[in-house]
């Protein structure tokens, strides 16, 4: 009867000692531990890829706002103006005409406020110069993504120029707003600002 014990206590102690089994634990623990880390990497991608994409569009858009001020620094100063007749055009409730009530560094967008063309003689705003005119645009940048171009051009004294200078001569200053107008909302993407003066502006 002893005996029959023990031999049933070594077979006990054998099934303990047993690994069957445990290499599909072992599967299933490294599975587990290799989906978490697959996923971790997964989720940086991810997040890589959408951040490159907003650098890219800043990008983009900043030089888009770039190349809009540059048509203002390659004219005589009195061509640094809207189209009084495209700006009457522009919707009421639009963003170009909100955007001042909710941040004040934006110029209102008003007649009353800008710069306008005389419509006479070679200051007038003409088909020529729609893109130097235009208070809105929609354009495609480089990257095929739809941008809203904002120009605003007020000259000083104006509340919206916080550093007027002391000297006599006239100044104008252009603010673009570039927007992202692939979303209702068309956030802001980038913006520029330049101070124009009628001394340092070109005469030709």
């Amino acid at each position: 009867m002893h005996a029959v014990k023990m031999i049933k206590g070594r077979k006990s102690v054998l099934r303990l000692r047993e690994e069957t089994g445990q290499g599909l634990l072992e599967l299933l623990i490294a599975m587990t531990i290799l989906s978490i880390g697959v996923g971790s990497l997964l989720t940086l991608l991810a997040a890589g890829v959408v951040s490159l994409q907003r650098s890219q569009r800043s990008g983009t858009a900043l030089t888009l706002a770039e190349n809009q001020m540059e048509l203002y620094r390659g004219v005589a100063f009195p061509y640094i103006r809207l189209s009084a007749t495209a700006l009457a055009t522009v919707p009421g409730g639009s963003v170009y005409l909100t955007a001042n009530s909710s941040d004040s560094t934006i110029p209102p967008g008003t007649s009353s406020g800008q710069v306008l063309d005389t419509t006479s003689g070679n200051q007038a705003c003409t088909t020529a110069d729609t893109t130097l005119c235009a208070p809105v645009q929609t354009v495609t940048g480089p990257d095929h993504h739809s941008y809203e171009i904002d120009t605003y051009i007020v000259q000083c004294p104006s509340a919206s120029i916080t550093a007027c200078p002391s000297s006599a001569d006239p100044v104008k200053q252009v603010f673009v707003v570039v927007r992202d107008a692939a979303k209702s909302t068309l956030p802001i993407v980038a913006r520029a600002a330049s101070n124009f003066s009628s001394s340092t502006t070109a005469t030709g």
